[in-house]
């Protein structure tokens, strides 16, 4: 009886010892799986971060070359201005410049 006892708790450990390695191996390819999905993750991320920088980036050109269009249709308004009234534009320049050096004297 001593010995069908003791064959039966090596069978009970054999078992136990089979679904250790079995738990061993599914937590293995649970890891891995993770591993694998936050990879995909941060490459979803990174391409969505490249996709915004660069939507971004356009943007601001276009904001940068419309300033530039508007900065030309001023500079050449006030060109237009200063060859139809020279005199006021020489005096405009003058009072600009007095009220400049009063500013920085005090």
């Amino acid at each position: 009886m001593a010995v069908a006892n003791n064959k039966s708790e090596s069978t009970k450990d054999a078992d136990l010892n089979k679904q250790i390695e079995e738990l061993r191996s599914d937590i293995a390819s649970i890891t891995e799986l993770l591993a694998k999905r936050g990879s995909e993750d941060v490459i979803n991320l990174q391409d969505r971060a490249r996709g915004a920088a660069k939507t971004a980036v356009e943007k601001a050109q276009e904001k940068l070359t419309d300033l530039n269009d508007d900065a030309g249709r001023a500079e050449a308004r006030m060109m237009l201005e200063i060859r139809k009234k020279p005199l006021a534009a020489v005096g405009l320049a003058a009072g600009v410049g007095f009220l400049a050096a009063l500013m920085v004297r005090k």
